[in-house]
């Protein structure tokens, strides 16, 4: 599974945390796991996907703060993490994200002014 490229579990009964060990798939260019009943935070490991186009998270019961990790991926064109239950105020690393088109953060807890 080395060279996968792209992993779809959307919309099934999926329970427990992400494992931080699909990080070692560095190949990764898509990752949707939204619609399922992850729970816990989004690991910090997720700094390793770096050929990562697109992350789809949404629609789960994920927690916590977003990881500062998620903005070293510089290839991320669309990440998607609305729906779930994180919280606290937007980071600012999003700057950079040069190559990112759409970014919903929508239906959370998040706090505080909107980064310029």
């Amino acid at each position: 599974m080395k060279n996968l490229a792209v992993l779809n579990f959307c919309n099934n009964k999926l329970k427990g945390s992400i494992p931080p060990s699909l990080s070692t798939l560095s190949n990764f260019s898509y990752l949707c796991l939204d619609s399922n009943i992850l729970l816990g935070p989004i690991p910090g490991e997720v700094r390793n996907l770096e050929n990562l186009f697109e992350l789809n998270l949404s629609k789960n019961k994920l927690n916590g703060m977003m990881p500062l990790s998620i903005f070293k991926l510089y290839r991320l064109s669309f990440l998607y993490l609305d729906s779930n239950l994180s919280e606290g105020p937007l980071l600012k690393g999003k700057r950079n994200l040069k190559a990112l088109r759409r970014l919903d953060l929508s239906n959370n807890i998040l706090i505080g002014p909107i980064p310029s």
